[in-house]
């Protein structure tokens, strides 16, 4: 692995720790464990190597943004209070009021508040926020078009919660967004967030296999021009850290590989770390004691 690599490698420092944190004092700086993104920084190791749901919920545009009504409020606060199942009841009463209209952000602050809440059934609930934000739609009675980023923390409820199997779910909210967008919702293909999201729910149950093809669908998606979907370092090191785990170093190899080869194709925010490269050789050598 390292004679196969060791032009990159050798710019690494062979000091670094797992976390690759530090390069020799005098030679070429290593890219510490941190993906620097427009939003935030998120460490890549174990747990934190995909951001958590509250990074993939970000605050809505207030451009041509409706004031808040006191329902708005009302059921915000509810939600920030630590009661989403209120806040999600009260939506479901407003719907039968007639003419009573409510803001995009509103089903926002819930949904985000059911994706951070690692509930059993929190994907169940987010998903059933997101079908009466879309009733509310259809009757013109919300204040914009639905966009990627509900049904973005709608997917991170899922991949967060402890129900068995999250990928299908969140592949299906993924399906579902794409064929809204064909539809002719402007904002709504998936975009990194989204994918990095499903692959998460899939390396929740040992679904590497999954994991990896999500990752050549998000690559896809971005060859024929959908350039908000081009996978990075968080992303490639889920999938190598995903076959590492489930004893198969081979394919997390050849996921490193693929890394390499699209950061010399100029994809810079795809950059391999020393933790990529320490991962994959861990997992030989795991092999190699069975």
């Amino acid at each position: 692995l390292y004679r196969r690599h060791r032009t990159f490698y050798s710019g690494l420092s062979t000091n670094s720790n797992l976390l690759g944190r530090r390069s020799l004092r005098n030679g070429p700086k290593t890219p510490s464990l941190v993906a620097v993104s427009n939003q935030s920084e998120v460490p890549l190791f174990v747990e934190r190597i995909v951001p958590s749901c509250s990074l993939n919920f970000r605050p809505f545009s207030t451009q041509d943004r409706r004031p808040d009504s006191p329902l708005d409020t009302e059921i915000k606060n509810l939600a920030v209070r630590g009661k989403p199942d209120e806040a999600h009841n009260l939506i479901r009463q407003v719907l039968h009021e007639k003419d009573s209209m409510l803001n995009l952000e509103t089903f926002g602050v819930v949904l985000n508040i059911y994706a951070k809440s690692k509930r059993q059934d929190a994907g169940e609930k987010a998903e059933n926020v997101l079908d009466l934000m879309m009733d509310f739609h259809n009757k013109q009675r919300l204040d914009r078009e639905p966009n990627q980023i509900s049904f973005n923390t709608a997917i991170s409820a899922w991949a967060n919660s402890g129900l068995p199997e999250p990928y299908q779910r969140a592949k299906k909210l993924l399906l579902g967004m794409k064929e809204m967008f064909d539809s002719g919702f402007s904002e709504m293909w998936p975009n990194t967030l989204t994918y990095t999201s499903v692959i998460k729910a899939c390396t929740k149950t040992g679904d590497a296999l999954n994991a990896e093809k999500m990752l050549t669908e998000m690559i896809n998606d971005f060859n024929q021009g959908k350039k908000d979907c081009r996978p990075n370092t968080i992303i490639y090191s889920t999938v190598i850290n995903a076959h590492a785990q489930e004893r198969d170093p081979k394919r997390a190899e050849g996921v490193l590989e693929q890394m390499y080869a699209d950061y010399l194709g100029g994809n810079a925010d795809c950059k391999p770390t020393v933790w990529c490269f320490n991962t994959v050789i861990d997992a030989w050598a795991q092999f190699g004691r069975r």
